[in-house]
């Protein structure tokens, strides 16, 4: 019966297990969108501010100047609030991997349970057999000798 309820148990965990891998992967895919949209505001941020030095070596009013700093502004928000969701998104990541161990480790010791119990009943088994094989050889060793009498 003990053995039937640790088989019950280890299809849950197999179960909780195969949702905890797949909830992790869908974590790690949401952080790698993040990061790369976080590297390509970086890059527009750069870009943008190479082509407005090159295009202000020629000169720049100061309403133009205004407008570039205050886009620039824009785009150093839109990654700092990026790099607050990437934060955030680490640290889902980090807590669905210690789910998903949590549960694989719980796993494993069932299943390191359940071979235990597997090899106490095939030695139990052995051990019965042996005395069986035991009892029919002192039996023929009986019948032998009173047949020799």
């Amino acid at each position: 019966m003990a053995q039937q309820a640790l088989t019950i148990l280890l299809e849950q965990l197999q179960t909780q297990e195969q949702r905890a891998t797949v909830e992790l992967t869908q974590a790690r895919h949401q952080l790698l969108l993040f990061q790369q949209q976080l590297r390509q505001l970086e890059d527009y941020r750069r870009s943008y501010m190479e082509q407005s030095l090159a295009r202000g070596a020629s000169g720049v009013t100061a309403s133009g100047f205004h407008q570039y700093q205050a886009f620039i502004q824009t785009i150093e928000k839109a990654e700092s609030e990026q790099q607050k969701s990437v934060q955030q998104l680490q640290a889902n990541v980090a807590h669905k991997r210690q789910q998903w161990q949590a549960i694989q480790n719980r796993r494993k010791a069932i299943e390191q349970l359940i071979e235990r119990q597997n090899q106490q009943l095939q030695k139990k088994a052995q051990r019965a057999e042996q005395k069986m094989s035991d009892e029919f050889a002192m039996m023929s060793f009986y019948r032998r000798q009173q047949q020799s009498v």
